[in-house]
């Protein structure tokens, strides 16, 4: 609901939808006045914590979601899932009013007042011909205009941004669980679980426990550089990663590097449009942060899936910034690894020489691994099993009502025949990227649309699913299936029987089973979806696009008829 504080200029506009009490939510308060720009009324919102600034040409829920949407997407300060969580959090279907008692004071009044007083500068900068037709866009640019006539006013609106959005709309990382796959270093620093009850604490009153953050903060960083065999010159990742972790988290309040994957933003962005940075200094600052969120993963702070997001964050702001691209005439990767084959020493020296980054090292020789392991010559399977059947147990981890499949395939059907299959049995849309990990010997599978993605991390250690039959397995092998990048769906998998009493089925055949599956979310993570307002998960049903979906259902019937597209 988009909720308006209105002023005396209102008195004439209101007839109906007058609120008594206020619901104090993020983005959703927001101070009124009208104003008059070249002779046209315009109503100018500004919303209560961030001073976010919106100006319309009718008090209209859906012109003011396109407005907004736009507005905030433009915002580059601010990562693009907090955007959307903004966007979610603001858009409206009705209005409802509310008069200010403080209409003299209030912060709309002082923006309408800053526009009256540097109108034609202000109408300068908020026109442009072009989009005289195009009512949103001519909005968003009006909008966006008023922080530039006051550089007070546009600095205390994205501090005030930056704030609200951390420490209401984080985008929390999780810790992995024991089968986590790139979890390959050991931690020589506490963990901050014994800090969590300070998180979002004023630092004024808790002096003493900041002293002990910024400990284990460098810690942190002295084991991230002395891990790290790459050169971030001419950046300097000590002073780097401490101005992050020890000056900017700990400004105002109590925050850990873990606490919001977003907030590495707001701080590259102030980094680099405060500084006159040349292009390679503020690529290899970006470098500095990609690597460093990486080493979190790798020892087990963050998900693999949390440094993607943090890493294709960073990746979206630097390309904000204008960098020289590659000429037209840059080789293909085709080329890049034929002269690599021809001279296989190359890597190493280019690598040793900083010329090329650790990333880049990592992914071409994945893709020269991956040429050799994953060709289509190659395959992994059992041919006394081909013709076996398999009995499978599939639980759906973290959830709850508790939810999983009993099914039985053939040996002879691939390894990606089968993960997708599970997922199938679950109701997955197939938006994500996935993967099935043998616990025990730590094989990953993955299909060929995946490899060149997932290797980059860790690129040789993956088998192609497509090519290696279910016969490869043994009996009791346990494995992780692991679904989405984000959501980060995870599967128990377990090879429970091996027969071959009776011919393998052509398709897989679910036997019992027991829940309903997904509950699709592509923005969030799913997992919110199956809790109350309390935080308690629910056991007969969630709300999802004001679709009540019962999680006890289970349609074995319906499930079976979709295994019917992975004959044989």
């Amino acid at each position: 609901m988009l909720q308006i504080r209105y002023d005396d200029t209102f008195k004439k506009e209101i007839s109906q939808n007058r609120s008594k009490q206020l619901k104090n939510e993020p983005f959703t308060i927001w101070d009124a006045t009208i104003i008059q720009i070249k002779k046209k009324k315009y109503y100018l919102l500004v919303e209560e914590k961030t001073g976010l600034s919106i100006l319309l040409t009718r008090l209209d829920p859906k012109l003011f979601n396109c407005v907004l949407t736009e507005l905030i997407r433009s915002y580059n300060f601010i990562s693009s899932k907090q955007q959307r969580k903004i966007i979610q959090a603001a858009s409206a279907d009705k209005v409802s009013f509310y008069k200010n008692a403080k209409t003299e004071n209030s912060q709309a009044k002082t923006i309408a007042s800053l526009i009256n007083s540097h109108l034609d500068e202000y109408l300068e900068m908020a026109t442009a011909t072009n989009l005289e037709k195009d009512e949103v866009a001519n909005l968003v640019l009006k909008s966006a205009a008023i922080y530039v006539l006051d550089e007070n006013l546009g600095n205390y609106f994205v501090d005030k941004m930056m704030e609200e959005v951390t420490t209401e709309l984080p985008v929390k990382s999780q810790k992995p669980d024991q089968h986590y796959q790139y979890w390959d270093l050991e931690r020589r620093f506490p963990d901050f679980a014994a800090f969590q009850d300070y998180e979002n604490q004023p630092i004024s009153s808790n002096t003493d426990i900041i002293n002990k953050i910024k400990k284990i903060n460098q810690s942190m960083i002295d084991q991230f550089i002395e891990t790290s065999s790459v050169s971030f010159d001419p950046v300097d990742p000590q002073i780097a990663l401490t101005n992050f972790a020890n000056d900017f988290l700990l400004e105002k309040r109590i925050r850990f590097v873990t606490s919001d994957l977003g907030q590495v933003i707001p701080y590259l962005w102030t980094i680099f449009n405060q500084n006159d940075l040349d292009e390679n200094t503020a690529f290899e600052l970006g470098h500095v942060f990609k690597n460093f969120y990486k080493f979190l993963a790798r020892v087990g702070m963050i998900r693999s899936t949390d440094h993607e997001y943090a890493d294709l964050s960073i990746y979206k702001l630097m390309d904000d910034f204008t960098f020289t691209p590659l000429p037209d005439s840059s080789p293909s990767d085709e080329e890049m690894l034929a002269v690599i084959r021809e001279h296989p020493d190359i890597l190493q020296k280019l690598f040793h020489k900083g010329i090329i980054s650790e990333e880049a090292f990592n992914m071409l020789q994945g893709m020269l691994k991956q040429m050799d392991q994953h060709s289509p010559e190659k395959s992994y399977d059992n041919r006394e099993r081909d013709q076996a059947t398999y009995e499978i147990r599939a639980t759906l981890k973290h959830f709850k009502p508790s939810t999983w499949r009993r099914f039985i395939i053939s040996g002879n059907s691939s390894i990606d025949t089968l993960e997708k299959c599970i997922l199938e049995m679950f109701r997955a849309d197939f938006s994500r990227m996935f993967d099935l990990q043998n616990i025990k010997t730590k094989e990953r599978f993955e299909n060929t649309e995946n490899i060149d993605s997932i290797s980059k991390l860790i690129p040789l250690s993956s088998i192609n699913s497509e090519n290696t039959k279910v016969s490869y397995f043994h009996e009791k092998d346990r494995f992780i299936l692991t679904y989405g990048y984000g959501s980060s769906w995870t599967f128990l998998v377990t090879i429970r029987k091996i027969t071959f009493d009776n011919p393998a089925p052509a398709y897989p055949k679910i036997l019992s089973g027991k829940g309903y599956g997904i509950i699709k979310d592509d923005d969030e993570l799913a997992e919110i979806l199956c809790l109350d307002e309390d935080g308690e998960p629910v056991e007969d049903g969630s709300r999802l696009n004001e679709i009540v979906i019962d999680l006890n259902d289970f349609d074995k019937d319906e499930l079976n008829e979709l295994m019917k597209k992975y004959k044989i």
